[in-house]
């Protein structure tokens, strides 16, 4: 059994192909909870000086800011290592976890 080099490069060409599609697909869901985790968290920091400013909180209020940029990075890098990551996995297995999951 002998492969042609014609066919045997195309297949390599097509494989290079699906594995860029699919890393591309991944790093933008991967992308889309990073912008979600942020874009959060800018609103709980803006909302979270609002309400102290007007006196609606006492003191203790400030502690939300930390507490939603630690806690909620912590449950982030739960949900992407227990939940998302295998499931990205499992739909895109020829990409790789991105830079970003990797930083929750």
């Amino acid at each position: 059994m002998s492969v042609e080099s014609i066919d045997f490069g195309e297949a390599v060409e097509q494989l290079d192909a699906r594995k860029s599609a699919q890393q591309a697909r991944r790093d933008s869901i991967t992308n889309a909870f990073t912008y979600l985790f942020q874009g959060m968290g800018v609103l709980v920091t803006f909302a979270t000086i609002v309400l102290q400013l007007t006196g609606t909180f006492s003191w203790l209020g400030w502690f939300i800011i930390p507490a939603y940029w630690a806690g909620v990075r912590l449950l982030f890098g739960f949900l992407f290592r227990i939940v998302i990551g295998p499931r990205l996995d499992a739909k895109y297995p020829l990409s790789l976890p991105s830079r970003a999951a990797a930083d929750y």
